[in-house]
């Protein structure tokens, strides 16, 4: 630096070929270095940077924080009635990013491939079903999986509203996704209806657990808990389809009501809003 800089600050030519990006780049490299470590030389580069280049960067900055151009997913909710707030709120579920929804979809393309090859891929078909939207649903709120999180805490919104909204949001795609994978399982067509009053009940139960749990632990207790019983019961019986019968669905049903009960109760004494999913 001793032929660049004197003592120790970066010399007016150097600052201005940096400014102007013209500067090879180890050169760029070590300049950037010792401006971030030295105010004299970052006044000296605010001098020299080129007006038109920083109000292009500085107005590109304001419309991606005050102003960001709505997803496709945000776009579709506003279209389907919801307001500005609602939908960029709902859009920002953690369960909405691509990796989860790639995540899903190589689950899903796994049973379907299963099924083809053997009797096992549409018993895995049935057991992971009801459990993939209520995972879905414990990746919508929270400080371990919500980027938004902290936001949503200090903002004057409802958490059971969003919670509830995101919700919504979650299912639609995961009922919309893995019914298209019923359909093509071989030997469970049927298991397109069968499935969907044990995944609701899953569902409301880390709802109404929600009210006192992080919902990803709520999760975890409802979808651990039928992971387990299920594949204890395919394992000594050999089919699950006892469970998706009358029986099972009763069971289900009656699940989906005292879910329903505990909600409502959390709800009415604001559960929800004062832990606001801690």
């Amino acid at each position: 630096m001793s032929s660049t800089f004197s003592e120790w600050h970066a010399d007016d030519r150097l600052i201005e070929r940096y400014a102007a990006g013209v500067l090879d780049p180890a050169t760029a490299a070590s300049v950037e270095a010792h401006v971030l470590r030295c105010r004299a030389c970052r006044t000296t580069v605010a001098g020299h940077a080129p007006a038109a280049r920083l109000a292009l960067a500085w107005s590109a900055v304001t419309e991606r924080i005050d102003d960001p151009s709505p997803g496709l997913v945000e776009r579709s909710l506003r279209r389907l009635g919801l307001t500005e707030s609602d939908a960029r709120l709902a859009a920002c579920a953690p369960a909405m990013r691509l990796a989860w929804l790639a995540a899903l979809v190589a689950v899903l393309l796994f049973c379907v491939v299963a099924a083809a090859q053997g009797d096992v891929g549409p018993n895995l078909f049935m057991v992971l079903a009801p459990a993939l939207p209520s995972i879905g649903v414990g990746l919508a709120y929270g400080p371990w999986t919500d980027g938004t999180y902290e936001v949503g805490r200090a903002a004057p919104y409802s958490a059971v509203r969003l919670l509830f909204l995101r919700t919504a949001v979650v299912l639609a795609v995961t009922f919309v996704l893995s019914g298209a994978a019923g359909l093509v399982v071989p030997g469970h067509r049927n298991g397109v209806v069968l499935w969907l009053i044990p995944a609701i009940a899953l569902v409301t139960g880390t709802l109404a657990l929600s009210a006192w749990l992080p919902p990803a632990w709520a999760a975890s207790v409802t979808g651990g808990t039928w992971l387990a019983a299920v594949v204890a019961y395919w394992k000594s019986q050999g089919s699950v389809d006892p469970i998706f019968g009358p029986a099972g669905q009763v069971a289900a049903g009656v699940v989906f009501l005292v879910a329903c009960l505990a909600i409502d109760r959390a709800r009415r004494v604001h559960a929800y809003d004062v832990r606001r999913f801690l």
